[in-house]
């Protein structure tokens, strides 16, 4: 398949950063001037922009993920330090409220001692604070 065709098919099906495009491509085995030219095309176009993707995979993610975790998926995607610092803000107070109505329907039929324990790992699990979960939760330990 042409590179570029085949990044184009990627990029279609959602924003990617510039390393995934790159890791892909290596995968399906063309050669680095392939796929320099095809990244460098994607980016003059406006198509592949590192900071573009961090917004949208942390409005995608925020109402799922605590800060910590957006930040650790952004930098195993090759999203740099800074733009991470500049795109992923804000409070996570304001978005954890979407995971803790999931968390308390999952586990709403639990007796209660085991479900606030069930919901405070399962918001650990999703990269949020300790303190922002004990404050949200209002339960004492």
């Amino acid at each position: 398949m042409n590179p570029l065709r085949y990044a184009e098919r990627l990029l279609s099906i959602r924003p990617r950063s510039e390393k995934e495009i790159r890791e892909r491509m290596e995968r399906k085995g063309y050669s680095p001037q392939e796929i320099e030219k095809t990244v460098n095309h994607f980016k003059n176009i406006g198509l592949l922009d590192d900071r573009e993707f961090a917004k949208w995979w942390f409005e995608e993610r925020k109402g799922e993920r605590g800060i910590f975790a957006i930040k650790m998926e952004l930098k195993r995607k090759g999203v740099s330090d800074e733009i991470i610092d500049e795109v992923v803000s804000g409070d996570e107070r304001e978005f954890i409220k979407k995971a803790l109505e999931k968390a308390e329907r999952k586990y709403k039929n639990l007796p209660e001692r085991e479900r606030k324990r069930k919901i405070r790992e399962y918001l650990l699990r999703r990269g949020f604070s300790w303190d922002v979960i004990q404050e949200v939760t209002e339960w004492t330990p």
